[in-house]
């Protein structure tokens, strides 16, 4: 071991000094409290203080408290041995306190130091056991824990690309492109940022929102594709796309698939209370679908479909600002629509960097850039 004496009586230390080497020992040879003090805050290393307890200036009492409190854990915990000719029943009782290893009394014998040492040996072997076992049993939680969020991470990325590539069937059936899916991706993960929204919800908006739609993968192509008005029945069975993709999205317990359940069945609620499956009012709506019924019009302002051009973007945000015979700006969030036309320029230029048809059929990474 490496033992730091501190003892002030000069004739002592050396005696004391002869035993250790005698006995194998290593010292560091102090004659006061306040030097073995600033050799322990300078990072000096000792597996044990042995020190007498009545020195001139701060006591030995005085120097275990101090060692005590230091903020270094192997410092603070550091065994300590107290040599004495005192019989001071309250030194003696505070320094219990203070979970000192073991007193000895001057003058030395070689025995007791020798027994003495072999006590504080013996408890630095268990502790370093202990600590090692704990090390040993950290690694291994710290492995599983590494596998579990792996096996998590996959089964994860394999659940949202399929659930994505069927966003990407229902998209493809509707409009022929997935391009549309890339954009409200990005519209909706823009307008999360926006909104000053941690990047882990950034992110899972960016995920959730192209699963809008994914309920029209049950809508008949003859409604979804009509160029003429719809009937009362039609119109009801396109209505249904909400609560049927709700359904595919929430048998899952993945979180991006449940927040992708309340968009698709939300996201044609409107902030008036006109809209459907449920006709929820203002605050009642999830904010996510009320995001994502935002940056949808825009895009299909944006949009050729069988009935309808596609507009410029200054066309498409005047419209958003003003409405016409197909768009009623009270339908939106105030608040986000405001943010939105603020920015405009913004879902301007996502519009005009994610034109170009997604190669089927995986979407996964395309959405999550």
């Amino acid at each position: 071991m490496k033992i730091l004496l501190v003892e002030d009586d000069l004739a002592t230390r050396e005696e004391v000094s002869d035993l250790l080497e005698t006995l194998g020992h290593d010292t560091v040879d102090s004659d006061c409290a306040e030097e073995a003090l600033q050799y322990i805050r300078s990072d000096g290393s000792a597996d044990l203080i042995l020190f007498d307890l009545n020195m001139p200036g701060t006591s030995g009492l005085d120097m275990i408290k101090e060692v005590r409190h230091t903020s270094a854990q192997a410092v603070s915990t550091m065994p300590a041995i107290c040599m004495t000719g005192s019989k001071d029943a309250h030194a003696v009782v505070e320094l219990l306190k203070t979970g000192i290893t073991d007193f000895l009394f001057k003058p030395l014998r070689l025995a007791d130091l020798k027994s003495s040492l072999q006590k504080v040996e013996s408890e630095i072997s268990r502790v370093r056991a202990q600590e090692s076992q704990a090390a040993a049993l950290n690694d291994k939680l710290n492995e599983k824990d590494k596998l579990l969020e792996e096996l998590s991470l996959e089964l994860s990325e394999s659940q949202t690309e399929s659930v994505l590539c069927l966003a990407y069937a229902a998209e493809y059936k509707d409009l022929g492109t997935g391009a549309h899916l890339r954009r409200i991706s990005k519209y909706a993960e823009r307008m999360a940022e926006l909104l000053g929204w941690s990047e882990e919800r950034c992110s899972s908006i960016a995920l959730a929102a192209p699963l809008h739609d994914v309920g029209k993968i049950g809508i008949p192509d003859t409604v979804l594709n009509k160029t003429g008005t719809l009937t009362s029945r039609e119109f009801n069975c396109l209505k249904s796309h909400t609560t049927l993709g709700a359904e595919i999205l929430s048998a899952s317990k993945s979180p991006v698939m449940r927040l992708g359940a309340k968009i698709a069945h939300y996201h044609h609620e409107n902030y008036d209370g006109t809209g459907y499956p449920s006709g929820l009012v203002g605050s009642q709506i999830p904010i996510e679908a009320m995001i994502t019924a935002i940056v949808d019009v825009y895009d299909a302002l944006r949009t050729s479909r069988p009935y309808k051009e596609a507009m410029d973007h200054a066309s498409a945000i005047d419209t958003m600002c003003n409405g016409d015979e197909r768009t009623d700006v009270s339908k939106f969030h105030p608040e986000l629509l405001k943010t939105f036309l603020h920015n405009h320029h913004d879902f301007g230029e996502i519009y005009r960097k994610n034109t170009v048809a997604d190669v089927p059929p995986i979407v996964l990474n395309a959405v999550a850039h």
